[in-house]
């Protein structure tokens, strides 16, 4: 799924991957290099606690830096939100 996203993404399309579980860590920073991005997606492991509010915040603060005006987030978690 992500690897065909990616693949299929404009040619210079800045892309930056991060993953996290109790904490958030900068797989591979921004970059155009889609094989980058690709190798940062492949190593990503699920696992440990989900910090979603942490992570989401995180990621509006990196794309408030991007100076373009078509931004995308995209958000894949191995958790489900709890609910009440």
């Amino acid at each position: 799924m992500c690897h065909d996203f990616v693949q299929e993404l404009p040619e210079n399309t800045q892309v930056m991957v991060t993953s996290f579980n109790d904490e958030i860590t900068v797989q591979q920073g921004v970059t155009t290099d889609k094989v980058r991005a690709l190798n940062a997606i492949g190593a990503l492991d699920a696992g440990g606690g989900t910090e979603i509010y942490g992570s989401v915040l995180y990621g509006y603060e990196a794309l408030k830096k991007v100076s373009s005006s078509k931004k995308v987030l995209i958000y894949v978690t191995d958790a489900a939100l709890k609910s009440g």
